[in-house]
């Protein structure tokens, strides 16, 4: 996927949605469904990770091996957020991962705590290179990097412009805002010269305004809780399905990724939020 703002064509869009009215706590689909594509939508709906059987036990059916959980999510969703901010993959591991999903299938990496503050150090080519390499085997499935600046870093900095030159322009790239001074003109328009975006969130003190028209919109929900965690409820994901209709009207690209993993939340919200997306476009 390349950025807005970079040279060459603009990404390619696909979503798969499954509409579930049910989500009660122990529901699971286990039958094979039918997967609409809607390309010329470009809304990506997932979660967070999918590993933890802490937080996914309520998501997979009782005794799927660990190594066909990708796949059953794959069935179900068409995106999701690797974390590589405390432990990086191996190539075989990323090679491996994309051997579950099909083609349309998309991945994005979250890079905060340590290793943020390594890719806004004053050579963030030293950390971004060998992190590059690593992600290598997802190859175009890679649609976007996700980076939550450290906070304590002050607004235009020329470590910022430092990253952003360094990026790779054929990625999507997000960045988390620490706080809310960080939410003016100047940075906008310094991200968007590079084709990067400010990442959507609801709430908290990196929360800012919608992106503009053109660009593509990353959104990580993180819970309605004030720490994060819980369900969202109908109420609130039909206003998010709202919100995605208008940003892909305007010709945003869309990532929505829950993050409020504790007792499937995450899952159980991105299977609601499908739904009403899949029902507002019939």
């Amino acid at each position: 996927m390349r950025r807005p703002g970079a040279a060459g064509s603009r990404p390619p869009l696909s979503t798969r949605p499954i509409g579930v009215d049910d989500l009660r706590a122990a529901d699971v689909i286990t039958e094979t469904l039918a997967i609409e594509a809607m390309i010329d939508v470009g809304v990506y709906v997932g979660t967070c990770g999918w590993r933890d059987p802490q937080r996914s036990s309520r998501f997979f059916p009782p005794g799927l091996p660990e190594e066909e959980r990708l796949a059953h999510y794959a069935a179900r969703f068409n995106v999701i957020e690797l974390d590589l901010s405390h432990t990086v993959p191996t190539r075989q591991q990323m090679e491996s991962w994309r051997s579950c999903v099909s083609s349309d299938f998309r991945f994005t990496a979250r890079m905060a705590h340590t290793l943020a503050h390594k890719v806004c150090s004053r050579h963030p080519e030293d950390a971004l290179a060998p992190l590059l390499r690593t992600l290598e085997p997802l190859d175009e499935q890679l649609a976007a990097l996700l980076i939550e600046l450290p906070a304590g870093l002050p607004p235009m900095s020329d470590r910022l412009s430092r990253l952003l030159a360094a990026l790779p322009s054929d990625r999507l790239c997000a960045f988390a805002l620490p706080d809310a001074q960080w939410h003016r003109r100047e940075v906008y328009n310094l991200l968007g010269e590079f084709g990067a975006a400010a990442c959507v969130r609801d709430g908290g003190a990196g929360a800012g305004p919608a992106p503009a028209a053109g660009s593509f919109v990353y959104a990580r929900l993180p819970g309605p809780a004030p720490a994060g965690g819980g369900r969202y409820g109908a109420a609130a994901l039909r206003g998010w399905a709202t919100r995605v209709a208008n940003w892909q009207r305007k010709g945003n690209a869309v990532f929505v990724l829950f993050a409020n993993a504790d007792n499937g939340c995450a899952f159980k919200d991105a299977q609601l939020l499908n739904s009403y997306l899949r029902h507002d476009r019939r």
